[in-house]
């Protein structure tokens, strides 16, 4: 079985069995052109009798913000109403790593 490449490249494949696995080289000339690396990840999409691969989207993750930048924008009525929302909470004794 082959697989033609369509577009203006047209370079075509063989399939091949490694292990339980059908493996299909990608030609480094479409590597190239689609700015592909080694080790990195695709998405194999079946289309109507068609195989897309397509790269690997993934949202990059936040930075984790410190505990100053995550109340930065609150107002001081906002402050006050937490610290009143907390205070039952400020008697407790810590039952493990919390600190107050």
């Amino acid at each position: 079985m082959n697989i033609t490449v369509e577009k203006s490249i047209g370079k075509s494949a063989r399939l091949r069995k490694q292990g339980r696995a059908i493996i299909v080289t990608i030609p480094k000339e479409i590597a190239l052109a689609m700015n592909w690396k080694e080790g990195e990840d695709v998405v194999l999409v079946q289309d109507n009798g068609a195989l897309k691969i397509m790269p690997q989207t993934v949202k990059p993750r936040k930075r984790r913000m410190s505990p100053e930048e995550l109340v930065s924008d609150l107002s001081t009525r906002d402050i006050r109403i937490l610290r009143e929302a907390t205070q039952p909470f400020q008697q407790l004794k810590p039952a493990g790593q919390e600190i107050f």
